[in-house]
């Protein structure tokens, strides 16, 4: 029964509260204006999609959760990121501020994944673990380029962790799980095109923490590195588009970190692919993904078919995506 009260409570928050901060951002100027290349809209379109879903996240885990110590180190971490992604959204950071207060926010989720697992982490676990959070916090900011491209590949991840939980039976995780879900699904109600709010750095940075932090628990919890191999491809989509993006970026003498028009949903929409032809296309790379991780968590198969799965898909993803005939 909880459950579902936690999911439900969640997603008509999230509901009530998005069209609060459409308002709130028409008010006080956080607009994404459509000023670069990158940008595939042609309107300006407020922010604050982000904070709605964190208030619905920080609302509902208030009323039904037991607020153990890792949770409200959790709730901080994530507000950490949320308010930085906001303070760019209003004034844009320079590199050096984002990334300072970006890695405070992953230091904090660290803590709580100590303070959740009851893990003392080893020093290669340890690095490993700030540098994949800080990779997945990045990674969602940079997919977000789209209506509704970075809430749908987030909440098909969830969807994946809420899995792996059932299986394991993570209980707590379990429920923090469904109340993201159920947030990130009510925003995509104003999210879908063409979109009234977009989640903003506030959004893709606390998604992408939040995300970061249901995965590592998973991992620190199996008490094998060797999971680093599997559980992150719930992500997958997330993360191929960062490693893609370094890659032609790189090709093409710009720095990785400066936007550009190369991510996957330009190169379909120069296919002339439609919003919900890209979308579907989105939403089943990440849905295989998911069930692939889940049927190997299910000892359906072994580590190196998980693998031969994924490289199948890679390769048809590449050659849907980047690929170009010539006339």
């Amino acid at each position: 029964m909880i459950t579902y009260l936690v999911f439900f409570t969640a997603l008509i928050s999230a509901l009530i509260f998005t069209p609060l901060m459409i308002k709130l951002a028409h008010k006080t100027n956080i607009i994404d204006v459509p000023n670069t290349p990158a940008k595939t809209h042609t309107a300006p379109v407020p922010y604050l999609g982000g904070i709605a879903v964190y208030l619905s996240l920080c609302m509902t885990t208030l009323i039904f959760l037991k607020l153990y110590p890792w949770l409200g180190i959790f709730l901080a971490g994530t507000g950490l990121l949320c308010l930085t992604g906001l303070i760019d959204d209003k004034y844009t950071l320079d590199a050096k501020a984002k990334f300072i207060l970006e890695g405070a926010g992953c230091v904090s989720l660290l803590i709580a994944i100590t303070a959740a697992t009851g893990i003392t982490p080893s020093i290669p676990l340890l690095g490993l673990s700030l540098f994949f959070l800080w990779t997945i916090v990045n990674a969602v900011n940079l997919v977000d380029v789209m209506d509704l491209v970075a809430s749908t590949t987030s909440a098909i991840s969830l969807c994946g962790l809420i899995g792996l939980s059932l299986i394991a039976g993570h209980h707590n995780l379990l429920l923090l799980e469904l109340i993201t879900l159920g947030a990130v699904l009510g925003f995509m109600w104003y999210n879908k095109k063409t979109a009234k709010i977009y989640l903003g750095d506030a959004g893709s940075l606390l998604l992408g923490g939040i995300l970061g932090f249901f995965i590592l628990v998973h991992i620190w919890k199996s008490e094998q590195l060797i999971t680093f191999l599997s559980i992150p491809v719930v992500a997958g989509v997330i993360l191929l588009e960062v490693i893609m993006l370094i890659v032609i970026r790189t090709k093409l003498g710009i720095p990785p970190y400066l936007a550009s028009p190369h991510h996957f949903v330009h190169f379909l929409k120069n296919k002339q692919w439609s919003w919900e032809k890209t979308i579907g296309l989105t939403a089943t790379a990440g849905l295989g993904l998911n069930l692939a991780v889940i049927g190997h968590k299910l000892n359906y198969f072994g580590l190196a078919t998980l693998w031969a799965i994924l490289l199948t898909g890679l390769c048809a993803w590449l050659f849907m995506v980047y690929y170009e005939p010539k006339n």
